[in-house]
C-alpha cells in the first residue's frame, strides 16, 4: 500500500504527487548541493595540513584556517572531529574529538602576540568536565602565563603552543588518514611549558 493507495485515499495528496514528479530533478539538486561544497572544504582542510608548517606560518593565518589545521591533523590521526567554533560563542570548545572509547575537547586560539591566561585554561577545564570529556587540549600560537601552566599540570589538559602544534604537524603530513584502533595514540604530543 505505497504511494498510489496513499494518494488514493486521500485525493489532496494527488496534486502534491503529481507536483514533486514533475519537478524530481530539482529536489534531488536541492539534496546534492551541499556535496561540492564539502569536497572544496575537505581539500582546502587538506592543502592547510599539506603546506610547509612553522610557527611563522601558523601566526598569519586566520583564526578559521587554525582550527581547521588543528582539526585536520587529529583526522589524519584517525580521530571524528566535529568542528563546534565559528564566529558566535562555542563555550570554550572549538573542536570534539572522538574515538570509539574516547572524548577529547579542544580550544583554539591563533594570538600573534598575546599569552593565554588561567581563566581560559579553566574555562576549557570547566567545559571538558561539562561535556564529560577525558581530556582537554589548548593550542595557541602564543604562550601560556605561568598561572595558566600550573593550573593544567595536575589536570588532564594538555597545553601547546605553536612549536607543539608545528611538531604534531610534521607527524602526520602526508600521512592521509591513520587506521587501526591505536592510530590516536600515534602521537602523543607533550605539554610545552614555556618559562
Amino acid at each position: 500500500m505505497g504511494g498510489p493507495g496513499l494518494a488514493g485515499s486521500r485525493p489532496g495528496f494527488v496534486p502534491l504527487g503529481q507536483a514533486a514528479a514533475a519537478h524530481a530533478h530539482w529536489l534531488a539538486a536541492i539534496f546534492l548541493l551541499p556535496i561540492p561544497f564539502a569536497l572544496f572544504n575537505t581539500a582546502r582542510r587538506r592543502r592547510l595540513l599539506e603546506a610547509q608548517p612553522s610557527v611563522d606560518r601558523l601566526l598569519t593565518m586566520s583564526w578559521q584556517d587554525f582550527e581547521q589545521l588543528v582539526g585536520e591533523a587529529y583526522r589524519r590521526k584517525g580521530y571524528r572531529v566535529v568542528d563546534r567554533g565559528g564566529a558566535g560563542a562555542d563555550g570554550g570548545i572549538d573542536l570534539e574529538l572522538h574515538t570509539k572509547d574516547k572524548t577529547l575537547v579542544v580550544q583554539c586560539k591563533r594570538w600573534k602576540t598575546r599569552t593565554v591566561g588561567v581563566e581560559l585554561v579553566r574555562e576549557l577545564y570547566g567545559a571538558m568536565v561539562g561535556e564529560k570529556a577525558h581530556e582537554a587540549i589548548f593550542f595557541t600560537s602564543g604562550g601560556y602565563t605561568p598561572d595558566a601552566i600550573d593550573f593544567a599540570r595536575e589536570k588532564p589538559i594538555k597545553l601547546l603552543d605553536g612549536r607543539g602544534l608545528v611538531e604534531l604537524l610534521k607527524c602526520v603530513r602526508g600521512k592521509g588518514l591513520a587506521t587501526g584502533d591505536d592510530a590516536p595514540a600515534r602521537f602523543a604530543p607533550t605539554p610545552v611549558i614555556t618559562t
